[in-house]
């Protein structure tokens, strides 16, 4: 039979989201369970925390078996009551990575649009976080360069010192390699930093989420791909970021598989009513007969 590779998503609640070996699961969204299932979910991944007006949002990925990527969010005010997952952004191309953060009062989502190989600025339309619009494309490729296999995958943004970083992953069909690019405008224009790509590596050359910033340090999530696709992430300490210089150190390897979880590529947190609120995905493998039947009859 063969075995599909899926992903679930655990949302934790603990006191620090470096050190959450006695963390409370309070959310699942998994994947299909029943084998038998004829268009089964095999992701729901890429998990994004907003916290806004006392209401805690999620926002992932949900891929069926041969379909393409959407944007679905949940949202709670207690942590125990969820409200029904709703589709906030969808393409005629394959969207993830959906993550959502505010600047100067405006919320934007910057999903993983590599399938056009672009980087999107979209913005949403209304204060629910529940539909976002394209606003602007602040990266593409041009028609006469060369097309990697991976392009603009993963990316986020950080500001520092009145200067925009977009941090974004490209593949030439070997290792992935991580690119920085800047601007003084959140919207571009982008140029590329003069050490990118920073890392050429499957290692770490890819991001694993957002960086996130904690106790006044910057950190970057970095997913391991040596190998297998979503097999853990390591965690670097950001020691110096400009125009002219980038710099991290190691801060923990192997995190999630150290914490007691499974094999995952992504990891999020936010302070939601005086605790952390964490989400992680976790990868697993189904024997989905379905898949089988459709390869066997479609290819």
């Amino acid at each position: 039979m063969l075995f599909s590779e899926c992903f679930d998503i655990l949302v934790l609640i603990c006191d620090d989201p470096f050190n959450f070996r006695d963390y409370k699961v309070i959310k699942r969204i998994n994947s299909s369970r029943n084998i038998l299932a004829f268009s089964p979910v095999t992701i729901a991944a890429d998990p994004f925390l907003v916290a806004k007006d006392d209401i805690l949002y999620l926002f992932y990925e949900e891929y069926r078996y041969r379909d393409k990527g959407i944007i679905k969010m949940i949202s709670t005010r207690d942590l125990v009551n969820w409200s029904k997952p709703k589709i906030v952004l969808e393409e005629d191309f394959h969207l993830s990575y959906p993550w959502v953060f505010q600047h100067d009062g405006q919320w934007y989502m910057i999903p993983e649009t590599q399938a056009v190989h672009e980087v999107r600025l979209y913005k949403a339309v209304n204060d629910e976080l529940n539909r976002f619009e394209l606003s602007k494309t602040i990266i593409a490729r041009g028609v006469d360069e060369q097309i990697p296999v991976i392009d603009f995958c993963d990316s986020s943004i950080v500001e520092r010192d009145g200067m925009f970083y977009l941090f974004t992953t490209v593949c030439q069909g070997k290792e992935n390699e991580l690119h920085l690019y800047y601007s003084n405008n959140i919207c571009g224009d982008y140029k590329a930093h003069p050490l990118s790509p920073l890392i050429v590596d499957d290692r770490c050359g890819r991001n694993g989420g957002a960086l996130l910033e904690y106790k006044g340090v910057l950190y970057r999530i970095a997913q391991d791909c040596v190998g297998e696709y979503g097999k853990d992430i390591h965690l670097f300490k950001v020691e110096n970021l400009s125009k002219t210089q980038y710099e991290e150190t190691v801060f923990y390897e192997h995190f999630l598989t150290d914490k007691g979880l499974l094999a995952g590529h992504q990891f999020n947190f936010v302070n939601f009513r005086g605790r952390y609120v964490v989400s992680v995905d976790q990868k697993r493998r189904t024997p989905f007969l379905t898949c089988k039947l459709k390869r066997l009859f479609f290819g």
